[in-house]
């Protein structure tokens, strides 16, 4: 997989009648990525990472 520096991230998506309801969405490049969490403070939590990921050159 090429490098990219493309990621997008989308807001926090509530599915209530979920275990975890709080899914947070991201799209590097072309490939979609998610990752549920049972409180909003967790998905919310995770955002900085994944924006911090997409500024960092890969190793």
């Amino acid at each position: 997989m090429p490098l990219t520096y493309d990621v997008r991230l989308y807001s926090i998506e509530v599915r209530r009648d979920r275990p975890k309801p709080y899914r947070l969405r991201w799209v590097v490049g072309r490939r979609k990525h998610s990752k549920s969490h049972q409180l909003k403070a967790q998905a919310d939590g995770r955002r900085p990472t994944l924006r911090a990921d997409g500024r960092r050159p890969a190793r």
